[in-house]
């Protein structure tokens, strides 16, 4: 546990304000002895002593009043700027910028508090350095699964084709079969035919569902980089939205931290394909700093936040796979004008070129 350090009364915040006070008390009384003796020396005769006597308190309760707004006024400012500088480096803390350390000149109550708001920083860093460790070992015991998962995955594909796929080939032969047969009338035809072209619409619906269940979400040795553009262009050319992306060139990150980032942008884009009705989209990757920087906006239809609704749009499910890389996940929604998200992950570059 921290041990705070006993401060001497003159480099404290109380120390500073004792000062303060004894230097307006010594002022304002040499200036209110010398206005005494100022007035004593051009005063003509002691005849008006009460009328001496106010003049004289009168002057002296100017006096102090005025020295007191001085030295208070001076004393509020020093502590507003320790006090500022205090909420700045919070701010900071807030905005995920864990790197950042405070530094202090003076020795007073202020300085403990900065210490201790520098140990919280240096240990939230090494929090997020720990949430990205355990990330990384979940990925690799994600993959060991994923090789035991397979024969199940294959046993339900093999379920799905014959539970829908297979059935509605068996209904298309079937009533294929049926209208060469025997003599049928023109109505019987063309009720057999709305029959076949439904059940053929509706395959090629299951179909395409399977495809999208089959299509792998992995970089599968991709850069992250690399897997954004080629999403990008795939939804460029299958999809009628307008794609404007900004993709940097970021530097080797740990395989959990890329997988989790790749798949919280195929989240966000999905989210506006299905819901957004949106015409544009904007994607932006780049490094901020000691952090990976993420932005998606479109233009549609937007939502409000607290909405029932929201709740279906994965929102949820992106904020916990960014909080685990120890990342910052932020959402803006304005009905009717369109929505973004941003995704800040800090970064240790020298261990992630290391690990990769």
């Amino acid at each position: 546990m921290k041990e705070y350090r006993s401060l001497n009364i003159n480099k404290g915040v109380r120390g500073l304000l004792f000062q303060e006070f004894t230097r307006m008390a010594v002022t304002a009384s040499l200036c209110i002895f010398a206005e005494i003796q100022l007035y004593l020396l051009i005063s003509r005769s002691g005849k008006n002593f009460l009328i001496d006597s106010l003049w004289i308190s009168f002057l002296a309760v100017i006096t102090i009043f005025l020295f007191s707004f001085y030295y208070t006024f001076r004393s509020s400012s020093l502590v507003k700027k320790q006090t500022d500088d205090l909420s700045t480096y919070v701010t900071q803390l807030r905005r995920g910028k864990w790197k950042e350390r405070l530094h202090w000149q003076d020795e007073n109550e202020f300085s403990i508090i900065a210490e201790d708001l520098n140990a919280l920083a240096e240990h939230i860093e090494e929090q997020v350095d720990t949430l990205q460790r355990l990330a990384e070992e979940k990925s690799i015991l994600a993959q060991q699964a994923q090789t035991a998962a397979a024969i199940e995955e294959r046993q339900k594909i093999a379920r799905d084709l014959h539970d829908s796929i297979s059935q509605q080939l068996f209904a298309l032969t079937m009533l294929s079969s049926a209208a060469l047969k025997g003599e049928r009338t023109r109505e019987d035809l063309l009720d057999s035919l709305n029959e076949i072209s439904k059940i053929s619409a509706q395959s090629q619906l299951e179909m395409r569902a399977l495809l999208l269940h089959l299509r792998p979400i992995q970089l599968e040795g991709e850069s992250l980089s690399d897997a954004t553009i080629k999403l990008l262009r795939d939804i460029q050319q299958k999809f009628q939205i307008k794609c404007q992306a900004s993709i940097d060139e970021v530097p080797p990150l740990p395989q959990a931290v890329e997988e989790h980032l790749f798949r919280i942008i195929q989240e966000a884009i999905t989210n506006i394909l299905r819901h957004s009705g949106a015409t544009h989209l904007k994607c932006q990757l780049t490094e901020r700093g000691d952090s990976i920087y993420v932005y998606i906006a479109d233009n549609g239809m937007g939502f409000q936040l607290d909405s029932a609704k929201a709740g279906s749009y994965g929102l949820s499910t992106m904020k916990e796979r960014c909080e685990e890389i120890g990342g910052i996940f932020t959402v803006r929604s304005i009905p009717e004008k369109g929505t973004y998200i941003e995704v800040l992950v800090p970064i240790k570059r020298g261990e992630y070129i290391e690990s990769n």
